[in-house]
């Protein structure tokens, strides 16, 4: 046989051993690794490094017989006989025992993919090839429904959106409860009220969380409403696709009426209603939510908590807001509340706590506080507020006390009728007038008109036998704004007599003879008489003899 048919001979039963070769796939990763035997030959050149060579030689087509194994990847991985190579996406091309060959692959492979050959030449020669390649990236499986995304492209279903209050998860399209499959983790919320489209969701996290607005609840049908019970507005998830299965077991689908909008909407069943409720779902949604008790007494933030266990959000662990009982009671940690009607209805706390009556301090009056920053003030019997400032309280006392009706008068002593000097008769006092009441204990005689008693006083005229029984008497008054406000009046046992006194402040009166009856009571009366809401202390003397 002449030297060509030998190498034909030779290059036809390395194709033969390479094609009858053992294959085992393994998935992304593989390497495949061919051996033969041949005629010895020239040795082969060295592949290059981008995966693609061809080895010269020429080889009798003796050759022993060879196999392969190895795996393959989902895209295809490049070798070169006599070297070693990168792994390319480009097709790459393979010879083997010292010939040329071509081998295109298109696409990327994700791990090293091996391809070596040996063989010996006819011709006293060797070739040996060996080559090696690394392949691309194979791409990522697709989020199933409910699982964290960032975008559409994520997802199977190709939908990716916040409707765990912001959180994004994969959703998918839904007209009806069957739609979300069997799984009762998910369900079919519309997209917004009186839709029939929705998406399928994860169990909402959103129950019964403190609101203001409907957008702190949620992106779709989600509502925030204060229902018949609740203290303040909550977060509603919307029922009307999938009824009972959008709400937890302790919530029923209920029709509520919103603004005059028939609603279809997921309510706790507990007759307290949301602020007491168990909350929605954390299973995916695990933050701890801020939110508050208020009612009449005040506010007190807390939070809700995930329960790892039930994976459920738990209800509000903010204090139940208490008034305080004293102005010296400190808020509790979280809350700012009122105090309580008690508390500040005190003269020291009238209205508010540090809002002091003028006068709580003083004996001489007394004080007390009948509505928020309104208080009340009286003098104690006959102490009187002269200066009309009530933080003294009433400052002056009357004297003499106690005499301020003619039946209690005040007892002067006994004056004859033979005396003739203007000293026998010499009396004085004091007369005090304020706007206030007069109470604990109140004082007899009190006119309320004037804002004074009148002052009495009682003396016994002794009569003789060659003396006359005369009244010749002088009244003087001093510190009165009016001084024609006062009367002066005597009352013997045959007689009464009253004078008042002129701007000057003095009045007199003389009635000669036979005015009383020998040892008989002559009294003496100094009253206010105008209601001119003055109030004054006036000082007074009566002087004279009978």
């Amino acid at each position: 046989m002449s030297t060509s048919s030998k190498v034909l001979a030779a290059l036809t039963l390395s194709l033969l051993v390479v094609g009858c070769g053992k294959d085992k796939d393994t998935g992304s990763n593989g390497s495949s690794t061919s051996v033969g035997t041949g005629a010895t030959g020239a040795s082969g050149s060295t592949g290059a490094s981008d995966g693609s060579s061809s080895s010269n030689g020429s080889g009798s087509a003796n050759g022993a017989s060879g196999n392969s194994s190895g795996s393959h990847a989902s895209s295809a991985s490049s070798a070169s006989s006599s070297g070693t190579g990168s792994s390319g996406t480009s097709a790459s091309s393979s010879a083997s025992s010292g010939s040329g060959g071509s081998n295109a692959s298109n696409g990327s492979s994700t791990s090293a993919g091996t391809n070596a050959s040996n063989g010996s030449g006819s011709s006293g020669g060797s070739a040996n090839g060996s080559g090696s390649g690394s392949g691309g990236t194979t791409g990522a499986a697709p989020i199933p429904l409910g699982d964290a995304c960032n975008q559409d492209t994520d997802c199977a279903s190709g939908l990716c959106r916040g409707v765990l209050l912001g959180n994004k998860v994969c959703v998918q399209n839904c007209t009806q409860a069957s739609d979300c499959g069997t799984d009762p983790s998910f369900f079919c919320e519309p997209v917004a009220a009186d839709s029939t489209q929705g998406f399928c969701v994860p169990q909402s996290p959103a129950h019964c969380l403190a609101c203001q607005s409907d957008s702190d609840c949620g992106i779709l049908a989600e509502i925030c409403y204060q229902a018949p019970g609740d203290s303040a507005p909550f977060c509603n998830v919307d029922c009307s696709i999938s009824g009972n299965a959008a709400c937890p077991p302790d919530y029923e689908c209920t029709d509520e009426n919103v603004n005059g909008d028939a609603r279809k909407l997921c309510r706790p069943i507990i007759a307290t209603g949301c602020e007491d409720a168990l909350g929605g779902y954390c299973d995916r949604y695990t933050t701890p939510i801020d939110c508050a008790r208020t009612n009449s007494d005040g506010n007190c933030s807390g939070q809700h908590t995930c329960d790892t266990t039930t994976h459920r959000f738990q209800a509000c662990n903010a204090f139940t807001p208490a008034c305080k009982q004293t102005c010296a009671t400190q808020d509790p940690a979280g809350c700012i509340e009122d105090f309580c009607s008690n508390a500040v209805a005190s003269p020291n706390d009238c209205g508010q706590c540090g809002y002091t009556c003028p006068g709580v301090t003083q004996s001489t009056d007394t004080v007390s506080c009948d509505a928020p920053f309104t208080c009340s003030f009286s003098c104690v019997g006959e102490n009187y507020d002269v200066d009309g400032n009530q933080q003294n309280g009433c400052e002056d006392l009357d004297s003499p006390t106690g005499n301020h009706e003619q039946t209690s008068a005040a007892n002067e002593g006994t004056v004859s009728d033979c005396e003739v000097g203007n000293t026998d008769i010499n009396i004085s006092g004091t007369l005090l007038s304020d706007t206030w009441q007069h109470l604990n204990p109140s004082i007899n005689g009190w006119d309320a008109y004037s804002g004074s008693a009148p002052d009495w006083m009682v003396i016994t005229g002794q009569g003789h036998t060659f003396c006359d029984n005369d009244l010749v008497l002088t009244f003087t008054e001093t510190g009165a704004f009016l001084p024609d406000c006062y009367t002066f009046t005597v009352i013997t046992n045959s007689q009464t007599y009253t004078c008042t006194p002129d701007s000057s402040g003095s009045c007199s009166m003389s009635h000669l003879s036979n005015q009383f009856s020998d040892d008989t009571f002559i009294y003496f009366e100094v009253s206010k008489t105008c209601g001119d809401n003055e109030t004054e202390k006036v000082s007074y003397t009566i002087t004279g003899h009978l």
